[in-house]
């Protein structure tokens, strides 16, 4: 929590609790944000469970990531053995 914390008050920018659409004071679905980790860039992190709304959580990030700071590069730690990490890397930029 404390670095999430940080990297708001640091960067401007963290992560998000990410519920559906449909049901906003639902349960929690997971995290998605943009943070900087050990360099200039931003980290692109999610954690999410199943029901979909991945795409739209990352997408939404990006958004908030560029009002933020266009300029800084984004990097993203794929897990190999995680299919929807390796469909979130692999989409548009």
């Amino acid at each position: 929590m404390q670095r999430e914390v940080r990297s708001w008050a640091d960067a401007g920018l963290s992560s998000w609790v990410v519920r559906a659409r449909d049901a906003p004071s639902g349960p929690v679905r997971g995290l998605v944000g943009y943070r900087v980790h050990d360099g200039p860039a931003w980290n692109l992190g999610s954690r999410l469970g199943s029901g979909g709304g991945a795409s739209e959580a990352v997408t939404a990030a990006r958004g908030a990531a560029s009002a933020v700071d266009a300029a800084r590069p984004v990097v993203a730690y794929l897990l190999e053995h995680n299919a929807g990490s390796l469909r979130t890397g692999s989409g548009p930029a």
